[in-house]
């Protein structure tokens, strides 16, 4: 079996060929959000006491934000990134020990967003709109990221 970070690279290659092969629309839609899976013990990478958008309350679980891509032929997942709270980040011994990698560090929910675009874009895959909720809307950073810029080959 390979390493997890080759397998993850392996599977993303095969998702962009798909959209390439099938979905791939200069006029389509990434779509940016989270997702929570509610958690009962405390040993899953990112479990935390945080915001659970399942309930809309406080609770024990994980949340992973999700890149999809959405075009007129179909839907696909693109890219997503499990977030590591602050507490998560900071404990080693807890890092060490469910596995988590050294590179992995703390990141908002839209700095991981930002990541997974500069992937996309880095890919060059065809797309024309970004969609997200108002929790990212509000990012200072994220909103800066995807204003268009006159210089920058993306946006040209």
């Amino acid at each position: 079996m390979p390493p997890r970070h080759v397998a993850e690279r392996t599977g993303r290659t095969e998702v962009q060929d798909y959209i390439t092969g099938r979905l791939g629309d200069a006029q389509a839609t990434l779509v940016l959000d989270d997702t929570q899976v509610i958690k009962k013990g405390t040993r899953s990478v990112g479990v935390a006491h945080q915001h659970c958008g399942a309930t809309g309350d406080v609770r024990n679980c994980q949340v992973m934000v999700m890149l999809i891509y959405a075009a007129e032929a179909g839907h696909t997942f693109y890219d997503r990134r499990l977030y590591l709270p602050a507490a998560w980040a900071g404990d080693a011994e807890r890092r060490h020990d469910a596995g988590v990698p050294e590179e992995i560090t703390f990141a908002t929910d839209p700095q991981l967003g930002i990541a997974m675009l500069e992937t996309a874009l880095a890919w060059g895959l065809p797309f024309a709109w970004l969609a997200a909720d108002a929790d990212y809307g509000k990012d200072p950073a994220l909103r800066a990221f995807t204003t268009p810029c006159p210089t920058c080959s993306p946006c040209r």
